[in-house]
């Protein structure tokens, strides 16, 4: 697969001239805000159980080369340790369980080599509340500060820009209504980001998600893993929602750390 680094916010370092050959620069085109299907769970082993059910060859195939793992998941989706996802410095892997050719059952891993150069993260931590807020992006980490300024009406020296810019539509990849479903219950900032690289060229995405919920006496608290891939990019949200007994899901308190990195080119 192709690849190249890690696109910056859409319009960042590109202009284009309006009629009066002024240069402005295009709004941003932010991704869509999805609404929430369910997160229904069931009784089943949990990611450490799941792993060890995995044989040690598809395990060794998951770590290999892949550095240090980030975040990783194995489920069970029909009886079987079937399904497991790795995702290190080096590489993303997903194993899956497939019938054979010839009988049986087999598993297949599919690797995608990461530039370890090319990785970029931020953490979000709050509650969103009930009116889709952002969440908290967290100060160690930088955000892009170049929104406020592309909006300004003048320049430093008071020269008119033209007209503002009016906002982009909210713009989406191209997802399962499965996938949109799952994404609405995270933070609206983390939705954004995630699907931040793949509103433009790269809309071809698969997702992929799993959870675990554990009750305490009084807030449920529910572990989140999922992943957003395209040809160029990997985007990679891992944390945890913690919900007060009896609560709407709007009061919930979230702490996610999202990750995006760049697909290497082949043969590099």
């Amino acid at each position: 697969m192709g690849g190249t680094p890690v696109p910056g916010e859409p319009g960042a370092g590109r202009t284009t001239r309006n009629a009066g050959g002024a240069s402005r620069t295009p709004p941003a085109v932010e991704g869509r805000v999805h609404t929430a299907g369910g997160m229904p769970t069931t009784a089943m082993p949990d990611r450490h159980q799941c792993w060890a059910m995995l044989p040690p060859e598809v395990r060794q195939q998951l770590e290999h080369d892949s550095g240090a793992l980030l975040e990783w998941w194995a489920t069970r989706l029909t009886g079987t340790g079937d399904e497991a996802v790795t995702f290190g410095r080096f590489a993303f892997r997903v194993a899956e369980r497939v019938a054979g050719r010839r009988g049986g059952t087999g598993y297949r891993v599919r690797t995608l080599l990461l530039d370890p150069a090319s990785f970029h993260e931020q953490a979000f931590r709050g509650s969103p509340g009930g009116s889709g807020g952002a969440g908290v992006p967290s100060a160690r980490t930088s955000a892009t500060g170049a929104a406020a300024s592309l909006l300004s009406r003048h320049r430093p020296d008071g020269a008119a820009h033209g007209p503002v810019p009016e906002p982009a539509a909210p713009a989406e990849p191209e997802l399962t209504q499965e996938a949109r479903d799952f994404l609405g219950n995270l933070p609206p900032a983390v939705q954004r980001y995630l699907q931040q690289p793949f509103l433009t060229e790269d809309r071809r995405v698969t997702a992929g998600w799993y959870y675990e919920e554990t009750v305490h006496g009084g807030f449920t608290e529910t572990a989140v893993w999922c992943h957003l891939v395209g040809a160029r990019t990997v985007a990679f949200a891992s944390g945890t929602r913690w919900l007060p007994a009896g609560a709407p899901p709007a009061r919930a308190t979230w702490s996610v750390v999202c990750r995006r990195a760049a697909v290497r080119r082949p043969g590099r």
